[in-house]
């Protein structure tokens, strides 16, 4: 054997059933344990072979997705194996010790995946031509084709990434291939593996006689009762490299591959998927000569060993033909008797179960082996099947196996491994140094799950410390979230990573690193030794000590280190050696903290300090600094001796005691200070403070410092500073002689330093101006002692700064210094605070995935759409109503007696209720004889009214809601307060109170049925309400019965119970003269196609004076006008925009041109057409310019998507304001003008509804009323579209948003096909007509497909404070997004359909924003600004918008009974302000 084909196998992962871990997989197999379980919700299976068993894998829909950065839309989108690979493929790293991603390392990925039944039944199906961008997405989430490049993009991986795909052999296949390409050099580390999830197999299966599935539910490979396969679902990978690499890096080697080889059997066989023994055979005799073993060698095959009558002899007698000959015994295995058959990953499931065999030297029983098939010729050959685990036997040294696995279709891939090698162990390198243990997450939960089994594991092996502290450095991904702890070898490993030993982040905004801030110890804080750690471990502070020493020689005469490092205290203690010591020591280890990548925001140095933070800043030089330093000690120390008092007390308490001979020289505190005087002084004041009972202490210094003493040298001191040119600090510093911060633009002078010498050092000042410069600090003492952290501590109680030490005191060096640089990393610095640079990587527990389940609803079939047509023949596309009796249904003889008891009835004031309780409208709310009268207006009337039902509303089961009843509902606003008004406000109580019931809504006669009965199209508003309601709350059923005159109660009795309703599919009726009739559609066949220059009407150009196109400044509106040019006299347009606004759209730009070549000419009016006095102005101005108008269009509409919950009826951005209202009014104004014709754009939404669409569902119903039983001009026609394609700037916006629209355009219909059928439909003078390419039960499919997805991702929202927002604007959009997309993490620069918006949760987004905000902002505009930042600049001009969001992120933090208690109190104080008013 040569090492140089050897592939060491350096790390594995696996998840199969029963087993999260490959190591628990390993036990279960050794124990003989079988993971398959009954299903537990067996299906209802027409097949008599059903079999209710599975191997199931745990958590197979669920998936960390936000480890990798994954939306949680996204998620849902991408199959589970995807999903499950990515995750096994990051432990796999992980073991083997290369979980850091390394741009050095070529790493190639071989990956597999099995059948995706997850896109058929759960994500919709695309096709190319419902949009190029979405049939990508789902391509890239669902094929087989995106396992290896998603895993490498997401794990960052740069070598080869293949998807392998041969069936049953895909896993070991692409073993064989990473092998190939680590032999050709191609790639120096290889992930090889995959993963198998069909959602199907944890449902059961179906065994047909004579079929490859097991009837009894067992599967025994070999066995005399082996009946056949069971599928199962599960993901492996193994980390390959080849072996001398693998050696020369420190790896772990858990086995080693000498050969793999891959063949297929061609045709020479049965069929295409019967095995061959001449292909087998060839594979196996290939990969044994590769390895250059003996059959012999070979003492273990874990065998392909499906169970299947027809597959084990086969695989037998290729086994006995290649390895038989031999004598020592050799034993047969197959892990699908254990976990199933695990499809494309089977073969690496195997190859792991043989890397633990050869490495353990154990061999596993055979599970439910318990007799040989009587047809393996089993007797006198060298294969065993065990039952029981045996030991690997001892003469063998390293143990050899060998792997099978082969495809349907007849791919075969074989592996001969062995056990790791037997290498020299190398002597323990001795390492007196502490040990720093790193790791990290996502989330503090997950980085102490991961202490926890990392003590457990350390217990386990604590030689292992050193190889772990490498590891987890260079091995594992540095996250957000991250922990450490200094250990000592010699330290009990039981409180390893326990209590305060741990290192914890306390930073607030775990994405953002604490600002560092340098402090310098002054004198007092040295001690012999200081520095020597460092100066033995690290290089370039060692240069820096000893560039120090050596320019200082000449001028001291002697070797400064043999002073900073030696042991005597006293010479250290002389002036001129400590000054020079301390700063030279703390400049070393500031430039090394910076060199290490730890930049200071500032710097504060404490006397002798602040000369270090000069130097670092760069106002002088380092030479020039030490030399300063140096003639400042030798200054100092040429005065007579004196001492230093620290005093517990402050400046302005002592002042009493102090005389001219003695100085306060440094205030550290506000009521701490230090004295500096002649010793005989010093030792009376303590003796006075003594007797005062307050504490003193006398410093550790040879002079009387910052006092009168040094006054004798100020002048020699200021001739050594004016030879140096000071500059400006590049780092700010704080000055001790003032407190605050160094003028940044000023550099220091001579002068400076000289008072800096002289004048009391302002500690306690200077900390403070720190605190409120940097109330998140990481102060950082650099240098010896720990007396300024305390300093720090004790005076920022109410700031989060956190402090650390460099080296505390002589023993505490290595310890100290570490825990600084372990501090500082988990505080966010990428910095390296282990010492280990190599090593051996090791396995360590893995990363604990927080997974969640993601996972779209079943897909709506559509029956229709089966033969592969989604959109319908043109000639079916335009369609009408019909009425028809309801068969067999006649008024009941007798009224149920107890079915409205307890029914609450809103009934018109002319009518009364046999039982149940009555609420009648009313201007006052009032409790009477039969129930209630409330006002409809007035929502706190409504309110009390079920406070004052109390625990009655518990009994009620039906509510009959039949205001639009009312005699005086005739005109438009009163029928559209007791109609929709009134229906929105009962919704909303019933909504918050979580009612459940059936709703009956009785409405005038709406339409012709029997076609002369008159009409009233204002009951139409309390449609769209009705219909909604139970869409959104399906608690609540609803029924709506149209009456010609008066109440029935016999009928509204029949159809109240909600199984009534059910039973006879009787959702909306109409009754006329004792019968019920029910609509139904019927196709209108149009005269012709789509014409080239399609016409709208059949009125010639000269008879036409005037158009009026209402609203027509939109997409559709501007496209209808260019129709319209040289074809009037006169194109009449209004619009919301003002006429600035519209000369900036292309669209308006192209139409002013054609004008402009036509003899047509144009007039704009800026109008909101639901204001009745400036629609009465408008067609003032137009009677007296034109006189008449020939034709109206209105085409007004807004993108409102509201719940129910949330609908205020008062809101003018509506569409019952700007359609229904308007459309009223326009209809009774057109008179005047003798116009003939006026047009109504309806939508689908009007009969199929929509979550959200219950204020465009309403007003669109109105104008399909309004359009029935007409008898005067003009001719109104009503025609619901469904959708258009876009035009304008919302068509330019869709157009730029990566085509993730298009899935909601599917049978839009076009300009020129829409023109084209109005034309037609002008024509024929229907009243009411519906225009759908795809027809209502296709469109209703897939609406209901999309609640189905909302309802499934109902959750609560808490926004994580990780968005970057910088404002409450910014931070409550981020809310919005994170709401409407249902994600918990969002950042100001996300796009909102990148992150996983689409159209329907586009507009619900855009309603939200125009409710809260009340902005004119369009679709397009919000499109063009889909980031929560770029949305906020265009709301930052808005009235009050940062309040709103102040106000709307206080509301979110409350809970329901909060809210509900504020909404009472405000509902309260407004009743109040009215009464006041009316006073």
């Amino acid at each position: 054997m040569n090492n140089s084909d050897a592939i060491a196998v350096i790390g594995f992962a696996a998840r199969v059933p029963g087993a999260e871990t490959a190591e628990e997989f390993w036990h279960n197999v050794k124990d003989g344990k079988c993971a398959i379980e009954t299903v537990k919700e067996a299906v209802s299976s027409t097949s008599p072979h059903y079999v209710d068993k599975t191997f199931p894998l745990k958590e197979a829909t669920c998936f960390d997705a936000a480890h990798f950065g994954i939306s949680p839309a996204e998620a849902k989108m991408m199959d589970p194996q995807q999903r499950v690979f990515l995750e096994t493929s990051w432990h796999a790293l992980e073991h083997a010790g290369y979980g850091q991603s390394d741009d050095a390392l070529n790493t190639g990925v071989f990956a597999c995946a099995g059948f995706n039944d997850y896109v058929t039944k759960h994500v919709k199906p695309h096709s190319y031509h419902q949009g190029g961008a979405e049939y990508f997405r789902m391509l890239v989430n669902s094929d087989k084709d995106f396992i290896a490049t998603k895993t490498a993009y997401y794990l960052n991986l740069k070598g080869p990434a293949v998807c392998v795909q041969s069936a049953c052999s895909s896993g070991l296949l692409a073993v064989h291939l990473a092998v190939q390409s680590l032999l050709q050099g191609e790639s120096d580390m290889a992930l090889a593996g995959g993963a198998a999830v069909c959602l199907d197999l944890e449902s059961g299966y179906a065994a047909e006689p004579g079929g490859p599935m097991s009837p009894t539910g067992r599967v025994a490979p070999f066995d005399v009762t082996a009946d056949g396969i069971i599928g199962g679902n599960g993901t492996a990978a193994v980390i390959l490299k080849r072996l001398d690499d693998a050696i020369e890096s420190g790896d772990t080697i858990h086995a080693v591959i000498h050969a793999t080889a891959a063949n297929n059997d061609g045709f020479d066989k049965a069929g295409l998927a019967a095995p061959s023994v001449k292909g087998q055979n060839s594979v196996l005799a290939e990969a044994l000569a590769l390895s250059g073993l003996s059959a012999d060698d070979i003492r273990y095959i874990e065998t392909h060993g499906t169970g299947t009558h027809l597959g084990d002899p086969i695989e037998f007698e290729s086994i006995r033909h290649i390895y038989g000959e031999a004598s020592q015994a050799c034993y047969l295995g197959s892990s699908k008797a254990n976990i199933g058959h695990l499809n494309t990953v089977s073969g690496v499931i195997g190859l792991i179960k043989a890397i633990f065999t050869v490495r353990e030297r154990q061999i596993a029983p055979l599970c439910h082996f318990s007799q040989p098939n009587p047809e393996l010729p089993l007797e006198g050959s060298r294969f065993h099947f065990n039952q029981h685990c045996i030991p690997w036997a001892e003469d063998q040294k390293v143990p050899f196996a060998a792997v099978s696995s082969f495809g349907i279709g007849g791919t075969n891939v074989h592996a001969i491994i062995s056990g790791p090698p037997v290498l020299r162990t190398q002597e323990p390198a001795k390492h007196e140094r502490p040990h720093v243990l790193c790791w990290s997450a996502n989330t503090e939960q997950q980085a102490n799950l991961q202490r926890r089994s990392l003590a457990q594991c350390l217990r386990q092996s604590p030689d292992s410390l050193a190889d772990a502290e490498y590891t987890l450095w260079a091995g594992r991904t540095h996250l957000a979230q991250r922990q450490a702890s200094v250990l000592n070898s010699q330290q009990d490993a039981a409180q390893w990573l326990t209590g305060e030993s741990v290192l914890r982040s306390v930073r607030t905004e775990k994405h953002q690193r604490r600002d560092a801030v340098f402090l310098f110890p002054g004198q007092g804080s040295q001690f012999a030794g200081m520095g020597n750690s460092l100066y033995l471990h690290e290089s370039s502070f060692r240069e820096r000590i000893d560039t120090a020493a050596l320019y200082l020689q000449p001028l001291l005469g002697y070797d400064i280190r043999t002073v900073m490092f030696g042991n005597d205290e006293e010479a250290l203690r002389a002036t001129l050696n400590t000054q020079l010591c301390l700063f030279i020591v703390e400049y070393g280890v500031a430039e090394l903290l910076i060199e290490k990548g730890v930049q200071p925001v500032a710097m504060l140095g404490h006397s002798i300090g602040e000369y270090v933070a000069a130097a670092i800043a760069g106002v002088m030089s380092f030479e020039e600094a030490l030399q300063l330093v140096y003639e400042r000690g030798s200054l100092v120390s040429a005065l007579p001796g004196a001492a230093m008092l620290s005093v517990s007390c402050s400046p302005q308490e002592l002042s009493s005691l102090l005389s001219s001979k003695l100085s306060v020289a440094v205030i550290n505190r506000s009521d701490r200070c230090v004295i500096s005087g002649l010793p005989t002084d010093i030792e009376a004041l303590a003796a006075q403070l003594s007797a005062r009972q307050i504490d003193s202490v006398r410093l550790n210094v040879s002079h009387g410092f910052h006092s009168h003493l040094l006054d004798p040298v100020l002048e020699s001191f200021s001739q050594c500073c004016e030879k140096i040119q000071f500059k400006t600090p590049r780092i700010p510093v704080f000055s001790n002689v003032t407190g605050k911060l160094h003028d940044p633009d000023l550099a220091l002078s001579a002068e400076y330093w000289v008072r800096h010498l002289r004048e009391t050092v302002r500690f306690s000042d200077n900390i403070q101006s720190m605190a409120n410069q940097y109330p998140e600090a990481q102060a950082i003492e650099v240098g010896p002692g720990c007396v300024l952290s305390r300093l720090v501590r004790s005076q920022c109680t109410e700031m989060n700064i956190e402090t650390a030490q460099t080296f505390s005191s002589y023993l505490q060096q290595d310890e100290d210094w570490l825990t600084c640089l372990a501090r500082l990393w988990v505080e966010g610095w990428d910095i390296s605070p282990t010492q280990v640079e190599s090593g051996q990587r090791i396995p360590l527990p893995l990363y604990p995935f927080v997974r969640q389940e993601h996972i779209l609803p079943l897909a709506t079939t559509l029956t229709e759409a089966d033969s592969g047509q989604e959109i319908l023949p043109e000639s079916e596309w335009v369609q009408t109503t019909k009425w028809s009796p309801v068969p067999l249904w006649r008024v009941p003889a007798e009224t149920a007696s107890d079915v409205l008891k307890n029914a609450l009835c809103f009934l018109p004031c002319h009518e009364s209720v046999v039982e149940g309780i009555c609420v009648k409208p009313a201007e006052d709310f009032e409790k009477v004889e039969q129930g209630f009268q409330i006002n409809p207006s007035q929502p706190e009337h409504f309110s009390a009214l079920f406070e004052d039902l109390g625990q009655r509303l518990d009994d009620c089961l039906n509510i009959v809601f039949a205001w639009p009843m009312q005699k005086e509902a005739q005109q438009f606003e009163q029928g559209k307060t007791l109609g929709y008004d009134a229906l929105v406000y009962l919704s909303r109580e019933l909504i918050k109170r979580k009612w459940q019931g059936h709703l009956t809504v009785v409405i005038p006669a709406l339409h012709t049925v029997i076609g002369c009965e008159p009409v009233n199209p204002l009951g139409a508003l309390a449609i769209g309400i009705a219909r909604n309601l139970s869409l959104e709350y399906p608690s609540i059923t609803v029924n709506t019965i149209e009456f010609e005159k008066s109440l029935n109660w016999q009928i509204i009795t029949k159809l109240v119970p909600s199984e009534a309703v059910k039973t006879l599919d009787l959702p909306y009726v109409a009754e006329r003269f004792g019968r019920l009739w029910h609509k139904e559609w019927t196709s209108v066949p149009l005269d012709k196609k789509v014409e080239t220059s399609p016409q709208l009407d059949d009125t010639s150009a000269q008879e036409k004076k005037a158009v009026l196109l209402l609203g027509g400044t939109g997409g559709i509106g501007l496209q209808l006008a260019r129709r319209f040019v040289g074809k009037t006299e006169h194109l009449i347009l209004t619009g919301f925009s003002s006429y600035t606004e519209l000369e900036k759209r292309p669209a308006f730009v192209s139409l002013k041109a054609r004008l402009e070549q036509s003899q047509t000419t144009l007039s704009y009016y800026q109008v909101d057409l639901g204001d009745v006095d400036a629609l009465e102005k408008l067609f003032a101005s137009i009677e007296t310019e034109h006189d008449s108008v020939d034709s109206a269009w209105l085409l007004t509409g807004r993108y409102i998507n509201q719940d129910l919950g949330l609908l205020d009826p008062l809101n003018t951005d509506s569409n019952v304001h700007c359609k229904a209202r308007a459309a009223w009014h326009v209809k009774e104004r057109l008179c005047r003008l003798s116009c003939r014709s006026l047009v109504l754009f309806s939508s689908i939404t009007s009969e199929i509804s929509g979550v959200g669409c219950a204020d465009y569902g309403a007003a669109n119903m109105f104008l399909n009323a309004l359009a029935e039983g007409q008898s005067e001009s003009p001719l109104i026609q009503t025609i619901a579209w469904d959708a258009w394609l876009p035009a304008g700037a919302l068509g330019e916006s869709l157009e730029s948003s990566e085509g993730l629209f298009q899935e909601s355009l599917l049978g839009a219909i076009g300009i020129e096909q829409g023109v084209a059928i109005m034309g037609d439909l002008m024509r024929l003078g229907l009243p009411y007509s519906l225009v759908s390419c795809l027809g209502l039960e296709k469109r209703q499919a897939i609406i209901t497909q999309v609640l189905a997805e909302e309802r499934a991702d109902v959750s609560t929202f808490v926004l994580k404070e990780d968005s970057g927002a910088q404002s409450d604007l910014e931070r409550c959009l981020c809310l919005f997004f994170a709401e409407s997309l249902g994600l918990t993490s969002v950042n100001v620069m996300d796009d909102f359909l990148q992150a996983g918006g689409d159209s329907l949760a586009a507009v619900r987004m855009l309603s939200k924003l125009r409710s809260i905000y009340k902005t004119e902002m369009g679709l397009a505009d919000f499109i063009r600004h889909r980031t929560p930042r770029q949305l906020a600049v265009q709301l930052a001009d808005t009235a009050q918008a940062e309040r709103i969001s102040s106000l709307y992120l206080k509301l979110n933090q409350m809970n329901s009974e909060e809210r509900l208690g504020l909404s009472q109190s405000i509902e309260q104080k407004k009743s109040q302000s009215q009464e006041v008013a009316s006073v």
